[in-house]
C-alpha cells in the first residue's frame, strides 16, 4: 500500500530542531534452551508492540541472541526513551511471569556456567550520544529515568529483588561493585577464577520486597554504550593459561582501555574449553579491533614460551590457541542503522523476521 512505502518523517539527527534523545536497553535472561518457545513468543510480541507505537517515535528490537552453553539469552531494544521503557518493561515482566526456573519452560542448572543470580539478572540502559549534542547530561538523565521505570515495574511483579547501579542510583555505584556487594555474582556459576572476599550478600536494592523467587536483577546505566566481545579458546588452552589472557586484556592491568574481562568455562557436547568474556565499557577508547590485537600479542607470547619449554613438537599458530574471537550483541552504530535505515513497513517486517530467524538459529532451529 501507499502507507507501506512512505518514508519515515523522523530524521536521525533532530526532531523539531532539537537533538533527538535515544537510548538502548540490553537485558539478559538466564533460561535454558527449553525456554526457546516462550522467549520467541515474547520477542514476537515485543516486535508487534513496536510496530503499533512506532508512529510516535523511533523504536525497535535491534537484536536477539542466545548463548546456549551458558543458558543465557539477550534482547536489545533501542529508540526514544519513553518507548524503550514501555516495550522493555512489558517484555521483561512477561519473561518473569512466563518462565519458570524450575518448571517445564526451562530451568537454570545449579552448576550454571555463566554467573547466575536471577532469571533476568542484568538490565543495562545505555545513552546513545550523537556527536552533534553539546551536552550529554540530558540524555544520561533520560537513560537513568528509563532504568528506574523498568526497575519499578520489575519490583511490582514481586518476583525479583532489584538493585540499581550507575546513573540509576544516587551514588552512581559501578556495576561490579553492586554485583560484589549485593549479590553472589562473582561467587556463582562459572566465574571460576573469582575468589570469595568473605562478604555476605546483603538485600540491597528494593529490599522491602521479600518475595524474590526469581532471584536478583541489576538495573542501571553505564557511563557509555557498552559492547561485548568473547574470545573462545581451544582445548589446548588450560584454565591457568586462559587466565593469563584475561589478565592481559583487562584495562585495569594496562590492557585494552575500559575492558572488563572474565574467564568462563564453555561446555559443549564435545567437551569443555574456556572463554574470555569481555565488556567494552568505553568503545571509543578500547574497541573490538584493540582486543583482537591484544589476543594476537598473547598468542605470540604463548608460542614463545612453548618454544622455550619445547612444549610442542612444532611452533603452533593462532588457531592452536584461539577457536573464535567474536562480537556479541550490538553497537551504537548498529542501533542507529536499524532505527533509521528501515524506512518502510516492509523494511521493518523483514528486519523483525531476520531477528527471529537468527535467534532461533542459536538453538539449532
Amino acid at each position: 500500500s501507499q502507507s507501506d512505502s512512505r518514508r519515515s518523517p523522523l530524521d536521525p539527527k533532530v526532531i523539531g530542531g532539537t537533538a533527538m534523545q535515544l537510548v538502548a536497553c540490553n537485558f539478559y535472561v538466564a533460561a535454558s534452551a527449553a525456554s526457546v518457545d516462550v522467549l520467541t513468543s515474547l520477542l514476537k510480541r515485543a516486535q508487534e508492540h513496536c510496530r503499533r507505537i512506532r508512529s510516535t517515535g523511533p523504536i525497535g528490537v535491534i537484536h536477539a541472541f542466545s548463548d546456549v552453553p551458558y543458558d543465557r539469552s539477550s534482547l536489545h531494544i533501542a529508540g526514544a526513551p519513553s518507548l524503550v521503557s514501555e516495550v522493555t518493561s512489558r517484555l521483561i515482566c512477561g519473561a518473569l511471569e512466563e518462565i519458570d526456573l524450575n518448571g517445564e519452560h526451562g530451568s537454570v542448572k545449579q552448576d550454571a556456567r555463566h554467573p547466575f543470580v536471577g532469571l533476568v539478572d542484568h538490565v543495562s540502559v545505555m545513552p546513545m550520544m550523537d556527536s552533534s549534542q553539546s551536552c550529554d547530561s540530558l540524555i544520561r538523565e533520560a537513560a537513568a529515568r528509563v532504568a528506574r521505570e523498568i526497575g519499578a515495574e520489575m519490583s511490582q511483579a514481586n518476583l525479583v529483588n532489584v538493585h540499581y547501579y550507575g546513573a540509576a542510583c544516587p551514588d552512581n555505584t559501578p556495576l561490579a561493585t553492586v554485583r560484589r556487594k549485593n549479590t553472589a555474582f562473582f561467587r556463582s556459576g562459572g566465574a571460576v577464577q573469582a575468589k570469595s572476599d568473605g562478604t555476605k550478600p546483603d538485600s540491597g536494592g528494593d529490599s522491602s520486597r521479600t518475595s524474590t523467587t526469581k532471584g536478583d536483577s541489576i538495573v542501571g546505566v553505564p557511563q557509555h554504550f557498552v559492547e561485548n566481545f568473547n574470545v573462545r579458546l581451544t582445548s589446548n588452552v588450560s584454565f591457568q593459561m586462559a587466565k593469563t589472557l584475561t589478565e592481559h586484556l583487562r584495562g585495569r592491568n594496562n590492557g585494552v582501555a575500559g575492558v572488563e574481562a572474565l574467564t568462563l568455562p564453555y561446555i559443549r557436547n564435545d567437551g569443555k574449553v574456556y572463554e574470555v568474556a569481555c565488556n567494552l565499557t568505553n568503545p571509543s577508547q578500547g574497541n573490538a579491533d584493540d582486543i583482537k590485537s591484544y589476543v594476537v600479542e598473547w598468542v605470540e607470547t604463548q608460542r614463545r614460551r612453548a618454544a622455550e619449554k619445547r612444549a610442542f613438537d612444532k611452533a603452533e599458530g593462532y588457531k592452536f590457541y584461539v577457536e573464535d574471537a567474536y562480537r556479541v550483541g550490538t553497537t551504537e552504530h548498529q542501533c542507529r542503522e536499524v532505527l533509521f535505515g528501515n524506512k518502510t513497513t516492509k523494511d521493518w517486517l523483514d528486519h523483525d523476521e531476520g531477528v527471529q530467524d537468527r535467534f532461533r538459529s542459536c538453538f539449532g532451529g
